[in-house]
């Protein structure tokens, strides 16, 4: 996780164009592996939420908001 947060770093200094190369490239491969293993549309819709919580979890870790 922290791997993963510290490449989608968007700090002033970051490459953003590389954090969401990242980011899309985690996303497609979530798409083509679930099309790879004839998941159900429910079930691709769950991997990528879950992917997609991933990413937001890693994101959150590096910005925590004070709420």
């Amino acid at each position: 996780m922290t791997s993963l947060a510290l490449a989608l770093d968007t700090s002033e200094n970051a490459d953003i164009e590389h954090a969401r190369g990242i980011t899309s490239l985690v996303r497609e491969t979530i798409r083509q592996r679930c099309r790879e293993l004839n998941m159900s549309e429910a079930g691709q819709r769950s991997a990528a939420g879950y992917a997609d919580e991933l990413l937001s979890t890693a994101l959150s870790s590096l910005y925590p908001s004070d709420e």
